[in-house]
């Protein structure tokens, strides 16, 4: 039975650290007041709920517990289940956290509920709990390094940073490709959003490009736990533009030791020629796919 059906006689308890009972309702005045904080002002969220603000002013101070109507307005309003309303302030935090910042878009036409979002936290959250100690040791800023998915033979110099966010570690990556098809050269700026993840002696990444929305990326890198580890190295995937077809490739990270100006490491992002003096030539090996299939990335092949 949810929240919402026991509503209005709600006596489930759990202890806090003064020894006293906490009631899943007690925990909703809180609750408001945190979501509210992200607006304007009261006024405006009452506005947006079509709540008046002198009754919602009880809900925020406890005196009065809102109705199942408008408990569900409310918290479809903060893009929230109900049962989500009266989670521990703590837990509502990170589900709030990771909602707010991957800017979905739940509200789809024609489906009144929209997906289930409590399964796509679950997972979220389960994610959140690997292997924090591994993970952290790896937050900075880095170059990465992978051959084009255009089948160019061009080396792509892309930055990549991982921090900690509420609990999650989350990643960022800004690529700067010219593509041939277009005969321009002109450079396309592509960014992406994602969360890691390590499991298994290994770090996972997963990726959303957030400005055309056009693919999601994977990438599996090795854990080695060197102390003062400068390169990792793995495979990623993703969806080729020039083919139209799942692509994957080597791939490294490049630690830079200190944080570097934004700016100059930008200006030294883009696709390169191998043997240009921008790459490294100690990174070439590492990302080598030539002894797999003779080219330069491993793709799809036709049916």
């Amino acid at each position: 039975m949810s929240v919402a059906d026991r509503h209005g006689s709600l006596e489930k308890a759990a202890p806090s650290a003064n020894g006293k009972p906490i009631r899943d309702v007690d925990r909703l005045p809180e609750n408001i007041r945190y979501l509210c904080s992200f607006y304007p002002s009261i006024s405006h969220v009452c506005r947006e709920t079509r709540i008046n603000r002198q009754q919602f002013n009880k809900y925020i101070i406890g005196s009065v517990q809102p109705s199942i109507h408008l408990l569900r307005r409310i918290a479809d309003f903060f893009n929230l289940n109900v049962d989500e309303m009266f989670l521990p302030t703590d837990e509502l935090r990170i589900i709030f956290e990771i909602k707010r910042s991957s800017n979905f878009n739940f509200k789809i036409q024609g489906y009144e509920n929209g997906p289930n979002l409590k399964v796509l936290t679950d997972i979220l959250l389960r994610m959140s709990h690997s292997d924090a100690m591994t993970l952290r040791r790896y937050v900075g800023c880095y170059f990465r390094y992978n051959y084009a998915f255009d089948g160019s033979g061009r080396v792509v110099r892309s930055i990549f940073f991982i921090s900690e966010s509420n609990g999650l570690f989350v990643t960022k990556l800004l690529e700067r490709l010219q593509h041939r098809s277009n005969g321009t050269n002109e450079i396309t700026t592509h960014k992406y959003a994602g969360v890691l993840v390590a499991l298994s002696g290994c770090i996972f990444n997963v990726e959303y490009e957030t400005i055309m929305k056009s693919c999601v990326g994977h990438a599996a890198f090795s854990n080695l736990q060197r102390p003062g580890q400068k390169y990792i190295v793995g495979i990623q995937n993703s969806y080729s533009s020039a083919t139209g077809k799942p692509t994957a490739s080597r791939v490294v990270l490049e630690r830079h030791s200190k944080r570097p100006c934004l700016r100059e490491i930008i200006n030294q992002c883009g696709m390169f020629l191998p043997r240009s003096p921008e790459i490294p030539p100690h990174i070439l090996p590492l990302i080598d796919n030539s002894n797999k299939r003779g080219t330069d990335v491993f793709s799809l092949s036709n049916l």
